[in-house]
């Protein structure tokens, strides 16, 4: 079958997200291939509410007849059989990063840049970008259509499920342990992840930031424009899943923050409950994690301006990093490729 979706990686804790999305989305279950490094006769994972899926093992994967190979794991998985993938006509999106540094290979997100991945066929390939990068552009994407954005920083607060099932599996070990008096020494993360919050360590001596940041930094100015100047600090902390993000951003010119509330309000991958601003205070927009799991939007729940710069604005916003930012974000790309770059048959051109 030409519109076969393959994924790699599928026992994870991205991978069955993958799974589920497809599910949501009306994909057959005779549609999709699950595919892990390690199998054991008769491993299968849940799909939809009825079925399963058979794992099968990736090493012994024929990707002839693929049409889509979404990368859900490790980047050196990614770079050992996504060539393999590519090489038997499929085309490659990529959740893991081993991607999104090849030099044309598109970074692409369906809500805010969809045109992006008509550069598919140079590497047979899309990289998704990163999960906080996906909430970042997808909260600025009105902003900036209505003043164009200059600047940003932003401090993002992860939770560990973007490290994996095993982190999170830390996490709650590590809880539990903390309650009954037992200690283990930390494998996932560089210190206890229970009740803590780590600092990233940085990767780059001349800059002190980490390879991550400066990825999601690039991610964003592939997203919505080279000319935005943007500098991330990440942090990880004890949320088994969604990203909160404390986000400053600078416009051209002076914007309206009751015009900003409006455009956000008005997009529709974007749920606001922030208060419009000069209005009365709403003690539930604060919105925190736990309330967005498996949730499409990005959900934005503080708008302040600066009194002493009206081109600036914050904006507190949490996202399911999981589900939006990684599993939605690759079945979007996947599913937009088959209805408008893919003819039935594999190893195509794009369609002008």
């Amino acid at each position: 079958m030409a519109d076969v979706i393959a994924v790699i990686g599928a026992a994870g804790a991205a991978g069955r997200e993958v799974l589920q999305v497809l599910a949501a989305r009306g994909t057959g279950v005779e549609r999709v291939r699950a595919l892990e490094t390690e199998v054991q006769r008769g491993d299968a994972l849940t799909y939809g509410d009825d079925h399963e899926v058979p794992l099968v093992k990736l090493a012994d994967f024929d990707f002839a007849g693929v049409a889509i190979a979404i990368f859900a794991g490790l980047p050196a998985i990614a770079r050992v059989h996504g060539p393999r993938a590519a090489a038997a006509g499929a085309v490659v999106v990529d959740m893991t990063g081993a991607y999104r540094s090849i030099d044309g290979v598109p970074q692409a997100l369906v809500p805010v840049n969809p045109r992006a991945l008509r550069a598919w066929s140079r590497h047979r390939a899309v990289a998704c970008p990163p999960a906080a990068a996906v909430a970042i552009a997808m909260a600025l994407k009105p902003l900036h259509a209505l003043v164009p954005v200059t600047a940003l920083s932003a401090t993002v607060l992860q939770s560990v499920s973007g490290a994996g099932k095993a982190a999170m599996d830390e996490l709650f070990d590590q809880t539990k342990d903390i309650f009954i008096g037992n200690r283990r020494d930390p494998e996932q993360f560089p210190k206890q992840i229970a009740f803590n919050v780590i600092g990233a360590e940085a990767d780059d001596a001349a800059t002190g930031r980490t390879r991550e940041e400066h990825e999601i930094a690039g991610a964003i100015g592939a997203l919505l424009g080279p000319a935005i100047a943007a500098r991330i600090i990440t942090a990880q902390v004890p949320v088994f899943i969604g990203d909160s993000i404390a986000l400053s951003v600078t416009f051209e010119r002076a914007i309206d923050p009751a015009a900003a509330w409006a455009a956000l309000h008005d997009d529709r991958d974007l749920a606001v409950t922030a208060p419009v601003p000069g209005g009365e205070a709403d003690q539930d927009a604060a919105t925190t994690p736990v309330e967005i799991v498996g949730e499409a939007p990005v959900y934005v729940s503080r708008l302040l301006s600066d009194r002493s710069d009206a081109r600036t604005l914050d904006l507190w916003i949490v996202a399911d990093n999981l589900h939006r930012g990684q599993a939605l974000t690759a079945v979007e790309i996947a599913e937009t490729l088959l209805r408008d770059h893919l003819t039935p048959r594999l190893g195509s051109t794009p369609e002008a």
